[in-house]
């Protein structure tokens, strides 16, 4: 887990995770501005709650993100807080 600011860390640009339904993939945006799409495999922090968690996005038959050795499912519906690590 990871805080957002931390004590002597600069501040961390926040995307929103959106799913494109017609595109069946997930993509960051910087405000209303593009980012670019997630891939398998791509690291970032995500928000649950009031806490960040190092995620990794993976693909099955449905795309999930992997925190702390366990599987969640992203509702399609949902946007997420999200800090990119790539």
């Amino acid at each position: 887990m990871i805080t957002l600011h931390e004590k002597k860390t600069p501040p961390q640009v926040i995307h929103k995770l959106k799913y494109s339904q017609p595109l069946e993939r997930w993509h960051a945006y910087d405000g209303d501005t593009y980012y670019g799409p997630i891939h398998c495999g791509d690291g970032f922090c995500i928000r649950i709650k009031d806490c960040y968690f190092k995620a990794r996005m993976e693909l099955d038959t449905h795309w999930y993100v992997y925190i702390d050795h366990e599987k969640f499912r992203l509702h399609p519906k949902q946007i997420y807080d999200v800090i990119l690590l790539f």
